[in-house]
């Protein structure tokens, strides 16, 4: 097989796993996007979400270095978080995060549509508490053993959780 065919079926697919995730995140234009984890899918997520015309889309990670690049790449914004308390709760940690990425961008009562490309527990709370009443959630990273995608839609934030290509996972 030609080497340049194989490079661009690797670099395709993280490229589809973002536009899923876009999509089903209900991305629009004039939108605020905010993203846990600045890695390839969500980079990607970054790229496609700028490309369909999100006002702001803010990229969340722990590594200064992919923050860096985002900025260069896709993001307006980058969120660097301080690490938690010695004895900091997880949920008063996500929570403090949360407003705290809230206040820098000017996002309000929250962003419309929070990304969580990362599967870190921590990243899913924050991500729960930076998302608008009425926002969209969307769990593109790892959970558990499986990939899953989690999606939270309306003021009552019910939960569709739906398994994306299970089989291939399994």
């Amino acid at each position: 097989m030609n080497l340049q065919i194989i490079l661009t079926a690797a670099l395709m697919e993280p490229l589809s796993v973002a536009i899923h995730v876009c999509r089903q995140a209900e991305v629009a234009a004039h939108e605020n996007i905010v993203i846990f984890g600045a890695g390839p899918v969500g980079l990607l997520c970054a790229a496609v979400s700028k490309a369909w015309g999100a006002k702001q889309v803010i990229n969340v990670d722990i590594q200064k270095p992919r923050l860096e690049f985002a900025e260069k790449f896709a993001s307006t914004g980058t969120y660097l978080p301080e690490k938690p308390g010695k004895d900091e709760p997880v949920i008063e940690y996500a929570r403090n995060v949360g407003e705290k990425i809230k206040k820098q961008f000017d996002l309000g009562e929250g962003a419309h549509c929070v990304i969580d490309a990362t599967g870190a527990e921590v990243c899913t709370l924050t991500g729960l508490f930076v998302c608008n009443k009425g926002g969209t959630f969307v769990q593109a990273g790892e959970i558990s053993t499986r990939k899953r995608y989690l999606t939270i839609r309306n003021g009552e934030r019910c939960i569709e959780c739906l398994s994306y290509c299970s089989h291939l996972f399994s």
